[in-house]
């Protein structure tokens, strides 16, 4: 007996958006605009996971979850662009590696 497994169109979206975040941090290691742009794709990839199986669940916890991660994951982009766009002008920091110039 063979067992056939179908993956949803949810499932190979995250998997693609988990390998490009893989691929992100490889290639641009000291980019921190890209570093950040893939940490919400990381969010992105776990809230869709999440609203796939709670919709093969039919349970709606998991949506307000995912409403949570990515109000949090907005969040942490915004203070995260503001922190860097403040060093860029102050300090002409722009890389991952100038970041070890800021201890107090």
């Amino acid at each position: 007996m063979e067992t056939i497994i179908y993956l949803s169109q949810a499932e190979i979206t995250s998997f693609e958006f988990l390998m490009q975040f893989i691929c992100t941090l490889i290639i641009f290691q000291k980019d921190l605009v890209v570093l950040i742009m893939s940490l919400e794709l990381i969010f992105l990839t776990i809230s869709l996971e999440i609203l796939d199986v709670t919709e093969k669940l039919d349970d709606v916890t998991g949506q307000i979850l995912v409403l949570f991660i990515l109000s949090v994951a907005a969040c942490e982009s915004a203070l995260a662009l503001a922190f860097f766009l403040t060093q860029y002008q102050e300090k002409g920091l722009s890389k991952a590696v100038d970041l070890k110039y800021l201890k107090g």
